[in-house]
């Protein structure tokens, strides 16, 4: 007797059958989160910088102080200027789950395999440079 006989998937045994395979729900929904968290970062970070972009040459680095609070880092420039960076939203980490049912001859029937991706989103920053006479020169966004 030759050994394609015997187990699962030989003539007369049933071949497992995939029930359930999420795999393409799995890249699908990880790439629309995705899609989804940097459109909204963007829309709402892009609103947030025109606030700043419109102040430069007026706003004072005192006044950023005010409104911003300490900053998450601060650098004093040759000429007699600063850069600083603010927080304005931490990284986001997302997953989603991906399940296998597999069902087939082997004791107990069934064989379920859960697992799942996991991603992130950058943290962003406002960064702000002000000038010699403190007044805001620069104001942009970094992802971190």
């Amino acid at each position: 007797m030759d050994s394609s006989s015997h187990g699962p998937g030989a003539r007369g045994y049933p071949q497992p059958v995939v029930a359930m395979r999420s795999r393409l729900g799995t890249t699908a929904v990880q790439g629309l989160v995705t899609a989804v968290l940097a459109a909204f970062c963007l829309g709402c970070a892009s609103k947030f910088l025109d606030k700043y972009t419109s102040r430069i040459g007026t706003l004072t680095y005192d006044q950023a102080l005010l409104e911003l609070g300490p900053p998450s880092h601060v650098a004093d420039l040759d000429d007699g200027g600063k850069v600083a960076d603010w927080l304005q939203q931490g990284g986001r980490v997302y997953s989603s789950p991906s399940t296998s049912v597999m069902v087939g001859p082997w004791p107990g029937g069934v064989l379920m395999n859960t697992g799942g991706n996991v991603g992130s989103t950058p943290s962003v920053y406002l960064f702000l440079t002000f000038g010699p006479d403190h007044r805001l020169a620069d104001a942009r966004l970094q992802y971190k």
